[in-house]
């Protein structure tokens, strides 16, 4: 009767493992989901804000910076730029690039025009 029982019980925990072993666990995710991963890839969202590069085009008073930026426009107008303060001048910055070597690329192109141009890294 002890057999019984013990080959019972060693029938019922074999079948459990084997079917424990075989669950295919598919999670469905809807499109919209996959989409936006692979768009927050492709923009390169990364939690190391702080290495970002940029290229500083010009620096000095307000009214000479404003008439930098529309001489900028005007020569990269596909570009983005912004200007800030910092005391005592205006900066005038270009682009946001992740790596150092793809400011250097795009520098080549904005010194033709601006050869006092730099890469800075400005932090937050």
């Amino acid at each position: 009767m002890k057999k019984l029982y013990a080959l019972s019980f060693l029938g019922l925990f074999s079948t459990q493992i084997n079917y424990s072993q075989t669950e295919n666990n598919n999670i469905e995710q809807p499109e919209v989901v996959a989409k936006l991963m692979e768009l927050k890839t492709e923009l390169g969202y990364d939690e190391n804000i702080d290495k970002i590069y940029k290229i500083q085009i010009y620096s000095g008073g307000k009214a000479n910076t404003e008439e930098a930026s529309k001489e900028f426009i005007e020569k990269f107008p596909d570009w983005n730029f912004e200007i800030n303060y910092e005391y005592p001048n205006y900066k005038l910055r270009a682009g946001k690039f992740r790596t150092r070597l793809e400011a250097d690329k795009h520098l080549i192109a904005i010194k033709k025009e601006y050869p006092g141009a730099l890469i800075i890294n400005p932090k937050k």
